[in-house]
């Protein structure tokens, strides 16, 4: 190729365009905090939760209960947590976070940790 982009501006837009998609992404996820969608939770634990997916993609976690395993569920969106992913609660109220915390295990810190989420 004639006068290639050079390396440094290429990594330059790549962390411009990597930035920009984040903040779409949380954009789009405040746009269904507080609703209600059906989320088909996969069996995968991590953390203490179990992750799924609404009918439109939005990453979704709730507090792990083994019996929801491989099911859908009704889940209202209630947070976003630090990581761009939905923390839901099952529409029954069976899961409830309490105060708005979720206590993680840190792998780096060897502790429990809480992060506040926002509402």
């Amino acid at each position: 190729l004639e006068n290639p982009v050079p390396k440094e501006v290429r990594s330059d837009r790549s962390k411009m365009l990597h930035i920009l998609s984040e903040k779409k992404k949380r954009f789009f996820y405040e746009q269904h905090l507080h609703k209600t969608y059906n989320v088909l939770l996969e069996s995968e634990q991590h953390d203490g939760f179990l992750n799924g997916f609404t009918e439109n993609y939005i990453k979704v976690k709730v507090p792990y209960d083994s019996t929801l395993e491989n099911t859908i569920q009704s889940i209202k969106l209630i947070a976003i947590d630090n990581e761009n992913t939905m923390i839901g609660e099952l529409v029954d109220g069976r899961q409830k976070l309490e105060a708005g915390i979720v206590r993680r295990h840190s792998p780096l810190e060897g502790s429990w940790r809480g992060d506040v989420l926002e509402r």
